[in-house]
Parts: structure tokens; C-alpha cells; sequence
């Protein structure tokens, strides 16, 4: 408020020594004109200098002016005696000092020249410049004294309009703080302002995504716990059977059974290194990704593991030559193809048939990782596939995540009887590319499945 009264004085004040400035330079231009054309009669008596001539004005505006006149050389009037200390002024306007009565003066000189037949009149005009500055301060103080008066009740009407504009908004910022995105009550969405409502609606749907993400946090937590309580359990009770145990045989399997549930537990811990890694990545630019490429080295790391466990591995697509590709994070896409041919190679027995599909059409492009888990029957025997275990790990989290951090759909359904477990993550409205170059092509006999 002070900082505004100051900015304002000073602005009035330079408002008021410009029009000062401006009316005395017209009054001295005025009068000079006036001058031109009054009728004098040579030689008329030279005016002394007196103080009755520079008397104060009697009026807030007034101000003296003195004349000079020239007729070609003579001097027909000199109104307060200036000529001794002015001389003969050049045209114009003109600033200069006069002592007056032993004071030093500044004054403003406007001379004015013009022809009139075959003589010339000459005319000069003189105003004191600390009457004009005098002028110039009663100008700004009358520009300024209603805004200082007018100035605080605007503040105080300004204030008050407000603080009562803003109390919604106080009120709202209040509600949302005692919001917790564990309960279920959200804020009301028939708000006073409508600009607070769509504000509203984003904090609520802001709201219940972190509830979902919370609650996903927990089952993750859960799940993690699940998959260690077992092996932690069983190193328990196994490593004391084999400190207690005086069979040989007995202390061998429980020795075993320690060995295996801590490489268990390790693959569990290592699962939770990967995911933490892979939400790093997930903060990173995107690009391009084939997924037949990914498709073919993820299942040529796993060939010789599923071959020692006895299962068969193939890669199928359905656009062989062509570049299937989604934008996304490469490492992060091969972690999540990665951790479901783990899961499909080691929660399921020998002779299943495990296939990584490829493909692309009018609804989108994907990549599944189906087993059936059994080997197909021989003629007269039962195709029933056996049901999928249950607690995969956190293999599928992990690949649920990476999904969703992709845009990309996660489905389970079976879309083949043949393969009754499937795991995809599908992409919608995502067309093939242009065909690859020869050096990434594969090396099958341009067939769709390529066994590995």
C-alpha cells in the first residue's frame, strides 16, 4: 500500500512539473504573438526594475511574464527592466539566470522574430522558472490528494473481496487435506463454482488412482511375503532336522530340501532386484521395438533351458518379414517376455509344449507366451490339460506392471483350445511396418512357426 502511494506521488508530481512546463512555454508563446501586433510609438519608456513589478501573485496560477520589443533596433518596451542583464536573445525558447535584487533567478526566455514590411519586430517574453515550478507542485498535489484518500478504502474494499472470495477455496484446500485415499469418501463434485468443479473431479480421480495404486502396493507386498514365508518356513524347520537327525538318509534330504528352498528364495530376491531396475527404467524415453526380434532372442535364450527340462519352445508369427514394432523400453519389454517363458519352463513338467506368438492385424499387434502344459495325446488317449498353478510369482506382477507402464493390454484368456494358458500383452491399433531388412530376418524357410 505504501509502495503504491509513493509510486503514485511520484508519478503525480512529474505528471504536474510536465504540464507546468507545457502551459508556461504556451503562455510565453501566447504572449509573444499578442506583443507582435500591438501598436507601439518609439521611443516608449524604458520600465525600472522595482519590487512592485515582481509582487507575489495573488492568485494560486498567476505568473509574471516581461516583455521586450524590438522595432529592427530600438528598443520600444522593456516591461521590467531586463535588458542590461539579458541583451539581445537569440530566437526560441531559451533558459538562462537573472539576478533580481541580488537574488539569482532562473528564468524562461521565448523570442519571436517576424517581418513587417521592410522592418523587422522582434519580441521577447520572460517568465520566473520558480513560479512555474510552484505551478507544477500545486498541479500534482491536486492529482494526487484523491488518490490518497481514495487509495486506502480501495485497499481495505479489495481486501475484504478476497478474503471473502478465496474462503471456498480455503474451504476446499481444508477437505482435501483430511482426504485419504484409503477411505472411500471422496469430495462433492456440486461445488459453488463451477471453475472448483472440474478441479474436483481431478482430485477425486487423482484420489482413486492412488487408492488402486496403494492397493496394488499391498497385494504386491502380500504376494512378496507368500513367496518367502514357504521357503523361510522350510529352511526352518529343515535345517533342524538336519543339526537333529541321526539318519544319514534323513539328513541328505533335509540338506537337500535347504539347498533347493534357498535357491528358491534367491530367484525370489533376485525377482525383486529386476522389478525395483525395472521401475527405474520405466521413468525413460521410449522407442521403437520389434517385437519379432524381441520374440526371437528371448526364446533362443530359453531353448536350452526348456530342452534340459525336456519341453518344447517355438516361436510363431504371423508376419515373419515385417517389422511388428510398439513404442516402448527395450529392456523392460524383454524383462517382462523374459519373466513369463520363466515362469511357463519352471512351473510346468516335462512335455509341454510351451510357443511365443508374434502377431499383427486390422484390431493391433501383440506378443503371448500359451503351454498346454501336457503333450498332446495319441489317439484314444484324454487331452485334458491340467490346471494352472497357482502363485506364479512375481514374474507375473512384473510383467502386469511393465504392461501397464506401455499403454498395452494384459490378457489371459485362451484363444486356441490347443493352448489353454496364455499370457499376452496386446497393443491396440498398431499396424505392421515396412519389411525388415534381409539381416533381420529369420532363418526359417519363410514359414510362420519357427521351432527352436
Amino acid at each position: 500500500m505504501m509502495m503504491t502511494c509513493l509510486m503514485l506521488a511520484a508519478m503525480a508530481y512529474r505528471i504536474g512539473l510536465y504540464e507546468a512546463d507545457e502551459i508556461s512555454d504556451g503562455r510565453l508563446t501566447a504572449t509573444a504573438k499578442l506583443w507582435m501586433h500591438a501598436p507601439l510609438s518609439p521611443p516608449a519608456p524604458v520600465a525600472r526594475l522595482s519590487r512592485d513589478n515582481l509582487a507575489p501573485e495573488q492568485h494560486s496560477y498567476e505568473q509574471h511574464i516581461a516583455v521586450l520589443v524590438w522595432q529592427d533596433d530600438t528598443l520600444l518596451l522593456d516591461s521590467h527592466g531586463l535588458l542590461t542583464q539579458l541583451g539581445t536573445p537569440a530566437v526560441g525558447y531559451l533558459t538562462t539566470s537573472v539576478e533580481v535584487h541580488g537574488e539569482l533567478h532562473h528564468w524562461r526566455l521565448f523570442t519571436l522574430q517576424v517581418a513587417q514590411g521592410t522592418s523587422q519586430r522582434r519580441v521577447t517574453t520572460v517568465m520566473d522558472l520558480d513560479a512555474r515550478f510552484e505551478l507544477g507542485r500545486d498541479i500534482a498535489i491536486n492529482l494526487a490528494r484523491p488518490a490518497f484518500i481514495v487509495l486506502p478504502l480501495v485497499a481495505l474494499l479489495l481486501a475484504w473481496t478476497l478474503r471473502r472470495g478465496l474462503k471456498p477455496l480455503r474451504q476446499l484446500s481444508q477437505r482435501i487435506d483430511a482426504l485419504d485415499p484409503l477411505s472411500p469418501h471422496r469430495l462433492a463434485t456440486d461445488q459453488a463454482f463451477t471453475d472448483f468443479s472440474s478441479t474436483v473431479r481431478a482430485i477425486n480421480a487423482l484420489m482413486d488412482r492412488l487408492a488402486q495404486q496403494m492397493q496394488q502396493e499391498r497385494d504386491f507386498t502380500s504376494d512378496i511375503a507368500h513367496e518367502l514365508r514357504t521357503p523361510l518356513t522350510s529352511l526352518a524347520l529343515q535345517s533342524h532336522v538336519a543339526r537333529t537327525s541321526t539318519d544319514p538318509v534323513q539328513r541328505a534330504q533335509a540338506l537337500h530340501t535347504v539347498q533347493s528352498q534357498a535357491l528358491h528364495a534367491g530367484k525370489v530376491l533376485a525377482q525383486l532386484l529386476a522389478f525395483a531396475r525395472a521401475q527405474r527404467q520405466a521413468g525413460l524415453e521410449v522407442e521403437p521395438v520389434c517385437l519379432n526380434h524381441l520374440g526371437r532372442q528371448t526364446v533362443a535364450h530359453h531353448a536350452q533351458a526348456a530342452h534340459e527340462r525336456g519341453q518344447d519352445l517355438a516361436l510363431e508369427t504371423t508376419a515373419p518379414h515385417s517389422t511388428v514394432a510398439v513404442a516402448g523400453r527395450p529392456i523392460l519389454l524383454a524383462l517382462a517376455l523374459r519373466n513369463l517363458l520363466d515362469n511357463a519352463i519352471q512351473h510346468n513338467p516335462p512335455g509341454t509344449h510351451i510357443q511365443v506368438n508374434v502377431w499383427t492385424d486390422a484390431q493391433g499387434c501383440g506378443i503371448s507366451v500359451s503351454n498346454t502344459r501336457v503333450r498332446p495325446s495319441h489317439a484314444g488317449e484324454p487331452t485334458n490339460p491340467e490346471p494352472p498353478p497357482s502363485g506364479l510369482g512375481l514374474g507375473l506382477t512384473l510383467a502386469k506392471r511393465i504392461a501397464a507402464w506401455h499403454g498395452a493390454q494384459w490378457q489371459t484368456h485362451p484363444t486356441d483350445l490347443d493352448w489353454p494358458i496364455r499370457f499376452a500383452l496386446f497393443w491396440p491399433n498398431q499396424a505392421p511396418s515396412e519389411p525388415m531388412s534381409p539381416s533381420h530376418t529369420t532363418s526359417a524357410k519363410n514359414t510362420d512357426r519357427s521351432p527352436v
